[in-house]
């Protein structure tokens, strides 16, 4: 398991090492983006990425790219009440109690997910690729299929001092974009979003659910992992590769297992879990929502499988799951935040087409649009704020 870890940040050094090279290699032929330079920037680079299969994908199958269009519209907007409504909720927690944990944040390789996991590089590097790709050219798609030319596509990356993020890009005529009916600059602006929401649902809703009755013909139950909510929680002393086998002395093949073995939980329980080498014994803490209930702030990492043939068609699987896993999760979270009525992102476009159709005054429904995207900008920053607080 270390060895494991250890690639996956030499992984993370190479790739950053190496982007950072072609980037100083091909400086002149990208375009930057200085944000808060040399802290936070943006590189692209016009490649022509895809246009061919945008023009004709777009022009083939337009009717269908159109309806996707027009449904993530309503997704979009349901979407953009959703994501306002859980900023401000926990803005408002934050503000309230500030030592509460954070509500947003940058989900970044080989960090610790609160609730879900540990994010792998390899994971993290193909789900935002994959993610990315299909967000973009959703947008550039229905844009084709309302006639509208695609000026440029490419590839670049977002930095955090070192360029770090992939990104890609499509680049619609904006000048025609603008002068399309509302409804049609709408799907536009919302099949970025709508397409990685769908991509969520089909991996949720599909493919993991014909995957998982596979794991049973590869392999056996073999106990689970976890990770602790936080580092003041019980289960925070135990390491995060610690696999349990045996729970207050039974044992135990999966999670349901162990939570069946525990059942109610009382502050100042205590839970020993324990596999053939290593044992730890925790004591419950009172929750902060209800001081009769016990947590030991345990959440599931994953359960594990014993192979019953082939240890690697086992790994296999159990790779592919857990990269379908990433990619649905983080399609979710990128086209929700993506619906943020918030600037130049797809909710805040969304927001100014909508407050020109108001407002005969476009300086006046500029003026409102600007208001609301700094009143979103707050709420992200209040919400951030424990991270570095």
């Amino acid at each position: 398991m270390q060895d494991y870890f250890t690639f996956q940040w030499i992984s993370l050094y190479l790739f950053v090492i190496i982007l950072t090279f072609l980037v100083i290699k091909h400086k002149k032929k990208m375009e930057f983006q200085k944000m808060l330079f040399p802290v936070l920037y943006a590189g692209i680079w016009k490649t022509g990425f895809g246009l061919k299969q945008v023009n004709k994908w777009g022009s083939k199958y337009g009717a269908w790219f159109r309806f996707f269009g027009y449904i993530s519209v309503g997704v979009g907007f349901v979407g953009m009440v959703v994501i306002f409504y859980q900023l401000a909720k926990v803005a408002l927690d934050v503000f309230i109690n500030p030592a509460a944990q954070a509500g947003v944040g940058l989900i970044l390789p080989q960090t610790n997910v609160p609730g879900i996991g540990f994010l792998p590089f390899w994971y993290w590097i193909i789900a935002i690729l994959v993610i990315v790709i299909i967000h973009e050219f959703a947008h550039a798609l229905v844009a084709k299929a309302h006639g509208i030319p695609i000026k440029s596509s490419g590839l670049g990356f977002f930095a955090i001092i070192a360029p770090i993020i992939p990104i890609a890009f499509v680049e619609p005529d904006e000048k025609k974009v603008e002068k399309q009916s509302d409804i049609v600059q709408y799907s536009i602006y919302a099949a970025g979003p709508g397409s990685n929401l769908l991509t969520f649902a089909a991996i949720f809703f599909l493919l993991l659910p014909l995957l998982m009755p596979m794991a049973s013909l590869l392999g056996t139950p073999g106990g689970f992992t976890f990770t602790a909510s936080n580092t003041t929680v019980p289960a925070a002393i135990v390491p995060e590769d610690f696999t349990v086998t045996v729970v207050n002395g039974n044992d135990v093949d999966t999670w349901n297992d162990f939570a069946n073995e525990i059942g109610s939980v009382s502050p100042g329980d205590q839970l020993t879990l324990a596999n053939a080498q290593e044992e730890y014994t925790l004591t419950a803490i009172a929750s902060d929502t209800n001081e009769n209930i016990g947590i030991y702030g345990m959440h599931l990492s994953k359960n594990l499988l014993n192979a019953k043939h082939s240890q690697l068609a086992l790994d296999t699987f159990n790779w592919t799951v857990g990269l379908l896993f990433w990619i649905g999760l983080l399609s979710f979270g990128i086209g929700l935040f993506n619906l943020v009525p918030l600037g130049p992102i797809d909710g805040g476009r969304m927001l100014r087409v909508f407050m020109h159709s108001v407002y005969e005054d476009k300086k006046k429904a500029d003026s409102h649009w600007g208001k609301i995207s700094l009143v979103m900008l707050v709420l992200i920053l209040i919400t951030l704020a424990p991270i570095f607080f």
